[in-house]
């Protein structure tokens, strides 16, 4: 909690104001990069970010709300890990469907390269498993750290398109993939090192 004057900051504050300022940046980062990709490429990646949402909400939706409800009244150590090990599997199943999905959809468009459908599949994994993580860190009240980890997820991903489409090696699409992928893989690592070995929720 922090204190200006009269008025109290407190962490749940920064975390809301994070989540504005990220969802302002993300809105302006996604008229950027949709400038620049061809009608094809803007058609598959709208579906490849559907199709995550779509999925996760329809796999992870119920679980997660259970898990929100039900999370005071268990020993973390216990319902960490129980959690932890359910996301990581309904994650892979969400990458896998997901695929799936947007392999059949690119069919009706003419195809789709190799490495879009890998990264698509890297792209559900971790964005659906840091999803997850994070619900674990709001049921632990880690409001300080999630909100730090907001602004550094939409700054990573800014820089790391601006570097993958400044190299001109990979294509615009795949590039928004790219910076995805690797910030949304920084916040797994993240939270997996506070949970693991910062406070110890989790026991292997």
């Amino acid at each position: 909690m922090r204190e200006s004057g009269k008025l109290t900051i407190t962490d749940e504050n920064l975390y809301l104001a994070s989540r504005a300022i990220s969802a302002f940046l993300a809105l302006i980062f996604s008229i950027v990069y949709s400038r620049s990709l061809g009608p094809e490429n803007r058609g598959i990646l709208g579906a490849v970010f559907l199709f995550v949402l779509l999925f996760s909400q329809f796999l992870c939706g119920g679980f997660n709300l259970t898990f929100r409800t039900s999370a005071s009244k268990w020993n973390p150590e216990d319902y960490v890990w129980k959690f932890l090990k359910l996301s990581s599997l309904l994650s892979c199943l969400v990458a896998i469907v997901g695929t799936i999905s947007i392999y059949l959809y690119s069919q009706s468009r003419g195809g789709l390269a190799t490495n879009y459908l890998t990264m698509s599949f890297f792209y559900f994994l971790v964005t659906v498993l840091s999803d997850q993580l994070t619900q674990i860190m709001l049921a632990l009240l880690q409001f300080n750290i999630i909100w730090k980890v907001e602004i550094a997820i939409i700054s990573i991903q800014i820089l790391l398109y601006l570097f993958f489409t400044h190299t001109g090696q990979i294509s615009v699409g795949i590039a928004v993939l790219l910076s995805f992928t690797f910030s949304y893989t920084l916040v797994i690592g993240w939270y997996l090192k506070f949970l693991l070995v910062t406070k110890r929720y989790v026991r292997l």
